[in-house]
């Protein structure tokens, strides 16, 4: 609902409306036709949020247009990611469409990292990554895959690891800011 200020009826004028964000551009809202399905996707939406929307469609011969009812929508949560501990071994089972996600922090004090994927079941890919930016990837391990990253800056990198199976594979992640111990 809408609040009012003041405490009386009288000021109806003073409705304070909620919050409204601006509508996606054009350019932020992309079509895809297949067959005789489509769709339509909108980037920029965040997560955890819900949305309201209405369809319009224009004649552009004739400029005129129908609108359609409206509909309700929530973007997902995003995933958590676990941390891996220093010099611990996790066990991840990985299914095709979700993939799995990691975070590892490096320090000033220790600017290199080891990173150690064993596909235990099936085969995977594995992204790591730093504010949206690849720092290496691997797109096919069918065994060990062993990576030492140097002269890193300080911060959380992202470890993405996916199967490439239909079924879910199980991989073993090992990672070290000392990769001389390993």
């Amino acid at each position: 609902g809408f609040r009012r200020r003041g405490k009386n009826r009288v000021n109806r004028d003073k409705v304070v409306f909620p919050e409204i964000q601006a509508a996606p551009r054009h350019e932020d809202i992309r079509f895809e036709c297949v067959g005789n399905k489509k769709s339509y996707m909108v980037a920029g939406l965040q997560p955890g949020t819900q949305y309201f929307y209405d369809v319009f469609v224009v004649n552009t011969l004739t400029n005129r247009s129908a609108a359609y009812s409206g509909g309700r929508l929530e973007t997902k949560q995003h995933r958590r990611r676990t941390r891996l501990k220093e010099g611990k071994v996790t066990t991840a089972t990985v299914k095709r469409s979700k993939g799995q996600a990691y975070t590892v922090k490096v320090d000033d004090a220790q600017p290199s990292l080891r990173i150690t994927v064993l596909s235990c079941t099936g085969e995977g890919s594995v992204k790591i990554s730093r504010d949206g930016d690849v720092v290496t990837q691997e797109s096919r391990i069918k065994s060990l895959w062993d990576v030492v990253l140097t002269n890193l800056t300080e911060g959380e990198y992202q470890l993405a690891v996916r199967s490439k199976n239909k079924r879910p594979s199980t991989f073993k992640i090992l990672s070290t800011a000392n990769p001389a111990k390993y």
